[in-house]
């Protein structure tokens, strides 16, 4: 299993990269939006992995995320055994089952797009605690998954006085489209995850439920010489290094710093949209 703070230094990453692009889109983004889709993303990037008990995000609120991650580790294992093919592999506990699939991260967006929005539904309040919650959520999977490491205690309490700024910003810039952004932000957290697994010996089920060779299961992933063992020396000494030296880059981009880049880059995708 790829280390969490792997998984959300990229989740991290992929969500400020996704900011900084907003304005191509016509979409507005400031600087403390992309921060907190950034954060958010970073959460979403470990969520996949409810599916094992051992998983950061399984053990961040004791047991509440535990009995959580034992109904989607049951659902997983049971999709598994009643979809598998006669020539995959085995996997009882379901890890890297549904929610690794295409079909896992449009669902966790939806189910956490979703809370607020029902929630909306039956007034202002409600969808507001409703956000608070999912945010809250999400900032502590992602400060209980980057480094450095402090007692959950601590990032508990970080997560409650970010979850007001992140609120804040959230609803200054998308007002009407909070339910949406937070969906669509889960969503590519989840991708990333998914993606980042598939580098690894295990690979992931990028094409379920499609049989190839053989299997619904397959596991999909980069070329078997470039994969390498979760966990291991070659994440530890080089993937985890790359990935903090990636999300640096995208802070910086946020700030400004890359300015002059992204606005080429950005010439250059809005060509493809003309």
């Amino acid at each position: 299993m790829v280390m969490g703070p792997t998984h959300a230094l990229h989740g991290l990453t992929a969500g400020l990269a996704a900011s900084t692009f907003a304005p191509v889109l016509d979409q507005p983004m400031n600087i403390p939006t992309a921060l907190t889709l950034g954060m958010l993303c970073a959460g979403a990037a470990i969520a996949p992995d409810l599916d094992h008990p051992n998983a950061t995000a399984s053990r961040s609120l004791g047991v509440v995320s535990a009995v959580g991650s034992a109904a989607i580790q049951t659902l997983s294992a049971s999709v598994y055994a009643r979809t598998k093919t006669a020539r995959d592999r085995k996997n009882l506990d379901g890890h890297r089952g549904i929610t690794h699939t295409p079909f896992g991260p449009p669902g966790l967006g939806l189910l956490f797009g979703g809370i607020p929005a029902v929630a909306g539904i039956w007034g202002t309040t409600p969808g507001t605690w409703a956000t608070l919650a999912v945010i809250w959520l999400f900032l502590v999977w992602a400060l209980r998954a980057l480094p450095p490491k402090h007692k959950a205690s601590r990032d508990y309490g970080t997560a409650t006085i970010l979850t007001g700024a992140a609120y804040l910003a959230l609803h200054g810039t998308y007002a009407d489209q909070m339910p949406i952004m937070i969906g669509l932000v889960v969503g590519l957290g989840a991708w990333v995850h998914a993606l980042g697994d598939a580098l690894t010996d295990y690979g992931a089920p990028l094409f379920f439920p499609l049989v190839i060779k053989g299997q619904r299961w397959f596991s999909a992933g980069s070329p078997t010489p470039l994969r390498f063992k979760a966990g291991k020396a070659v994440e530890k000494r080089l993937i985890f290094p790359l990935s903090i030296a990636g999300a640096g880059v995208a802070v910086l981009a946020v700030f400004g710093a890359l300015l002059p880049l992204l606005e080429a880059l950005e010439r250059m995708v809005s060509r493809l949209w003309t």
